[in-house]
């Protein structure tokens, strides 16, 4: 960061700090005097210039609150938020498949071109990434440290990560492999730092946890005896709203809903003006218990 723009951070948080304070002076009251911006504060932050050129959104309100964040704490992001162009009839996130590359962040496995296959397992412990990418050369092995350093940023893995690359190699390639991945995890901001190679083999990585990985967000335990997950309910009915969008996008004015009635539940107040207007339409909820939790029916009425 260059040093205008610490400058430019520290005179930020000095005047935050002193508009808290006055806040207190003036009325000593236990109460909260500033809470974090969440999700979209975050977003903002990890996406602030030179890194992105456009921040498009397609939510008035949204879009406010992340002008506001951005004159607070980084006005150079102001020229790069933009709002969604609703002329198209193809939503902004079905526009850039962002539900399947979502669903793919939460498969375990990731197949790349050559005939490379990462496996990405959660434990309690640690995060384990196994590639396997069959007669394994030099070449492979920076492609395998630039996918993996790619599935931990977007999983948002944290604490202890282990990469099993591909065969054990030549003595040269397992000292070349903590370098190759360190590279391909220069641009993370999350702060981390590659341990090197255990005596099987491993490169270890210890990366800061600042919270829940993308998996533990969005799926929490199945209760079966097996230990799988499944997905959250507010989850699934984000992807419910996301759906019934997709119908209104495509001229559908009243849609009915069937789903298990605690799906309906986490979807607030299906009958809600505020959920109306951001649809695009009414919906009407029709409970089923017939259908598992997580699954939902749309049609057009």
């Amino acid at each position: 960061v260059a040093p205008e723009g610490v400058r430019a951070a520290a005179c930020a948080l000095a005047a935050h700090w002193r508009a808290l304070a006055a806040a207190f002076r003036r009325d000593p009251t236990p109460r909260r005097l500033w809470s974090a911006d969440g999700l979209l504060g975050r977003l903002l932050r990890d996406a602030a210039p030179p890194g992105v050129e456009r921040v498009v959104i397609d939510d008035d309100d949204v879009l406010a609150q992340a002008r506001g964040i951005a004159e607070r704490d980084a006005t150079g992001l102001l020229p790069v938020l933009a709002a969604h162009d609703p002329a198209p009839a193809e939503p902004l996130f079905e526009r850039h498949d962002c539900a399947g590359r979502l669903a793919a962040a939460l498969h375990p496995e990731v197949a790349l071109p050559g005939g490379i296959r990462l496996t990405v397992e959660e434990t309690r412990a640690l995060s384990a990434i196994d590639v396997d990418a069959g007669q394994a050369d030099a070449a492979v092995d920076v492609d395998a440290a630039a996918a993996a350093a790619r599935e931990i940023r977007l999983r948002d893995l944290g604490g202890l990560i282990a990469v099993d690359f591909a065969g054990r190699g030549a003595a040269q390639r397992r000292t070349a492999r903590p370098a190759a991945l360190e590279r391909a995890l220069a641009a993370d901001r999350t702060p981390h730092r590659v341990l090197g190679v255990t005596a099987g083999g491993l490169v270890e990585v210890n990366r800061r946890r600042f919270g829940p990985s993308l998996r533990e967000a969005l799926t929490e335990p199945a209760g079966d005896a097996l230990g799988g997950r499944r997905m959250r309910l507010d989850a699934a009915a984000h992807d419910l709203a996301c759906a019934a969008r997709r119908e209104a996008a495509r001229g559908a004015r009243r849609l009915r809903v069937r789903a298990a009635p605690a799906l309906l539940a986490a979807l607030a107040t299906p009958g809600d003006a505020a959920l109306a207007r951001w649809l695009g339409a009414s919906l009407a909820p029709v409970p089923d218990a017939a259908l598992p939790r997580g699954r939902f029916v749309v049609e057009r009425v």
